[in-house]
């Protein structure tokens, strides 16, 4: 089951763009979803981080586009 698949945090980073220390910065924050194995070692579950990362979109207002003014 790749949905409960564990990843590190160089996975996790480069699955969201981001460098390491960022991803430990939202661990220390806790911001982010993740499984503490031990003291010094995390993981995370790709479903968590998938639905943490769904729950982050962000969607779009529609344009109101105005229909343009006729001339006289």
């Amino acid at each position: 089951m790749m949905e409960n698949h564990l990843l590190d945090v160089k996975e996790v980073a480069q699955l969201l763009g981001l460098v390491p220390g960022s991803v430990y910065h939202l661990i220390s924050r806790l911001e982010i979803p993740f499984v503490r194995l031990s003291s010094r070692c995390v993981r995370f579950r790709r479903s968590d981080i998938d639905r943490w990362i769904a729950e982050r979109v962000v969607e779009a207002k529609p344009i109101n586009v105005r229909a343009p003014r006729r001339r006289k």
